[in-house]
């Protein structure tokens, strides 16, 4: 599915209307007939009851006549509030409202001193839309039209917002001083960022893209970078396993892994590439772990590295590494490795020097923030996977300026270091160097806990290593993992759900996607 920015939909719609020719009054009829036939199929027949619509006075507010007056014709009582004066109103927006009030409704005025008569028309409602701000909203609400958002979401009434609900940035989800908070947002042509990350996910409620005649050409033109995977389209991108394959056809993966106190993230790494489908995986870890690493795992190997007494990778854990590797399909490094100084120099040694394809996670991101030009200069594919403090730590930010924009935050690295970069959180952001993102909609409160992104790092390398390219690979990991996790909340609840009870889902989270190919 296409993910579009405010600034993309806007070329989309120009296109649509000053090339295509298509009128922008057919258009919002368009759009305001799909939210009325959108709220039937959610909240069943409306004829006889009453529905509160709040208008404001762009397109959004031009959506919201088409609306009343589709709703009008259905038997309902639409009771209309607009926020400016019908003389105020530009171009379709005005031929909306006049439609609307020629064909027998009426638009009452929203002002400071009418808000007692809108809070009882809002309560006395069975639904009430909102119509008041859409994608081109930059700056926050405040005021009267506040205190009205206030009042909507005060009435514990279902609410229905056109295109995306007031007070959310459509790129970022962010509220912008109040939102309204959702419990249906029909949005027009292709999905919003805003609506997939938080707050503006939680905010939107259940959300339906409807097709309102945008021609395709339009968006070809433009050209949106933004994506979200759905079941079928990960299923489609899943590779096949040949009944007649072995371990190798499967691929090999080398996890380096592990320091004091911090064995355990070697061990989960490994579990989820397991659990991803390697048909080996080898985890090489300092050589003090000899014996906790021999009684901790089972189906993966080990490889004891550096000197006997190394409870953390330095120099001396290089040549092993780097020569394992070499027999490797995928590697990763950094679950636990620790921030000693001899560490740094090992990372750095093992980033110029490994070919295979390279996840990078964890401290191994801390020890390389900054250092761009030698991440750029891999021969091989390589993919971060930091939450926000280490995505603040590479791109030389703030973990605030991360969360306020996730998108902006993960293009920018993956420009910068020149590799695949996954942002790990709700709404987890996959970006590709040539600006391509994805967006993931799979996972839960549940997987905020220690372990979990050992399990996707461990996951990523997997489909790496059996051949799926990263562009490909990163995206389906994080939705499986997301998947995987959701399957385990069904099993065990988000409280105490923990980083192997997600493992332990992925093969089934793989059949799923699998059955929807």
């Amino acid at each position: 599915m296409i993910v579009v920015g405010s600034a993309e939909m806007r070329a989309i719609d120009r296109h649509a209307i000053e090339i295509a020719g298509i009128p922008a009054e057919i258009l919002m009829e368009n759009a305001g007939r799909a939210v009325a036939t959108a709220m039937e199929a959610s909240f069943g027949l409306l004829a006889g009851k009453t529905v509160c619509l709040l208008c404001g006075k762009g397109n959004n507010g031009g959506d919201g006549f088409v609306i009343a007056r589709a709703l009008s014709g259905a038997g309902v009582q639409a009771l209309v509030w607009s926020v400016s004066a019908p003389g105020t109103l530009k171009g379709e927006t005005r031929l909306h409202h006049d439609l609307f009030t020629r064909t027998g409704g009426r638009a009452n005025r929203l002002t400071p001193s009418s808000k007692a008569r809108f809070a009882r028309d809002v309560s006395g409602s069975a639904l009430v839309v909102d119509a008041l701000f859409g994608t081109g909203l930059n700056a926050p609400i405040a005021g009267f039209l506040a205190r009205a958002i206030e009042t909507v979401n005060a009435s514990g009434k279902p609410v229905v917002s056109v295109d995306v609900p007031s007070g959310i940035n459509a790129d970022t989800g962010a509220v912008l001083g109040t939102a309204v908070r959702a419990a249906l947002t029909v949005t027009f042509g292709h999905m919003k960022a805003g609506l997939v990350l938080p707050p503006g996910s939680v905010h939107a409620g259940r959300v339906v893209v409807a097709d309102i005649g945008l021609p395709e050409v339009s968006t070809t033109r433009v050209g949106p970078r933004g994506g979200i995977l759905s079941e079928s389209e990960a299923g489609a991108i899943l590779p096949a396993r040949p009944s007649a394959g072995h371990k190798g056809t499967f691929g090999r993966v080398l996890i380096a892994a592990g320091s004091t106190g911090k064995t355990g993230a070697a061990v989960l790494a490994s579990l989820g590439a397991l659990r991803g489908g390697a048909g080996l995986v080898t985890i090489a870890h300092p050589a003090a772990f000899r014996d906790v690493f021999e009684q901790k795992t089972l189906e993966a190997m080990t490889l004891s590295v550096g000197r006997d007494r190394d409870t953390f990778f330095n120099l001396s854990a290089v040549d092993s590494i780097r020569a394992a590797a070499a027999g490797a399909d995928a590697a990763a490094i950094g679950p636990g490795i620790g921030l000693a100084p001899g560490t740094a120099e090992a990372v750095s040694a093992l980033v110029r020097d490994v070919a295979c394809p390279l996840v990078l996670d964890a401290d191994a991101l801390t020890l390389l923030a900054g250092k761009e030009a030698a991440v750029r200069r891999r021969r091989g594919i390589t993919v971060l996977t930091p939450h926000p403090g280490e995505m603040a730590r590479l791109i030389g930010g703030r973990v605030e300026q991360v969360q306020k924009d996730r998108v902006r935050a993960a293009r920018d690295a993956a420009a910068r270091y020149g590799a695949v970069v996954v942002l790990k959180g709700a709404g987890s952001v996959t970006a590709l160097p040539d600006g391509r993102y994805w967006i993931n909609r799979t996972g839960n409160a549940g997987m905020a806990t220690g372990g979990t992104g050992d399990v996707l790092t461990g996951l990523i390398a997997a489909l790496l290593a059996g051949g799926l390219p990263a562009p490909s690979a990163a995206p389906l990991a994080v939705f499986v993992h997301g998947l995987a996790g959701d399957l385990a909340a069904e099993a065990c609840g988000t409280t105490g759900l923990i980083a192997s009870d997600l493992a332990r889902k992925i093969p089934r989270a793989f059949e799923r996607i699998r059955a929807c190919r």
